[in-house]
């Protein structure tokens, strides 16, 4: 699978005249590909969207703090740290120097803005090109779930490629 999506976009590029802009080891080393059923993805896309698009934790998840304990919203109840441990934790978090946020790196870096736009456009006429919706595979013994519908009116939802807006916050 990774040859063939390596194959895919190398030529697409190709196609585009944006091979020769990508680094030459970019076409030379093996691509690697994981694979994993995560069911309809949304709680893969939420989980990632709290690396990419928000800090470590946000001012409204913390609820006390009385100079020596932290307390913050978690996911089941409350939490009480040391503020010590709490400050440990919160630096887990933080990128090491010369690192930067996924969105400000390649294709997503404001500089590349024209290049991110083209390579939406070669992904959409990829798509219309196929003229068929992507094909989705369940592991052996499982059933397939019915596309997820909108809970107001009922229509199945649009998975057509979407633009996420930019965040106002700086690099």
């Amino acid at each position: 699978m990774s040859r063939i999506f390596r194959e895919e976009v190398e030529r697409e590029f190709r196609r585009e005249g944006l091979y020769d802009l990508a680094p030459k080891k970019t076409w030379c080393r093996p691509w690697r590909t994981k694979m994993m059923l995560v069911g309809s993805g949304e709680k893969v896309l939420l989980y990632l969207s709290r690396y990419i698009f928000r800090v470590a934790i946000s001012n409204e998840r913390i609820l006390a703090y009385d100079g020596a304990r932290v307390t913050f919203k978690a996911k089941a109840a409350p939490v009480t740290l040391d503020a010590e441990e709490f400050t440990r934790r919160f630096l887990q978090h933080v990128l090491p120097k010369g690192f930067v946020k996924v969105r400000y790196y390649g294709l997503w870096a404001s500089a590349c803005r024209p290049k991110l736009e083209k390579a939406r456009r070669i992904l959409n006429d990829h798509h219309a090109a196929i003229g068929k919706k992507p094909h989705r595979t369940t592991p052996p013994g499982s059933v397939a779930r019915p596309a997820p519908r909108c809970p107001k009116c009922g229509c199945e939802y649009d998975r057509s490629p979407v633009t996420i807006p930019r965040s106002r916050e700086p690099p």
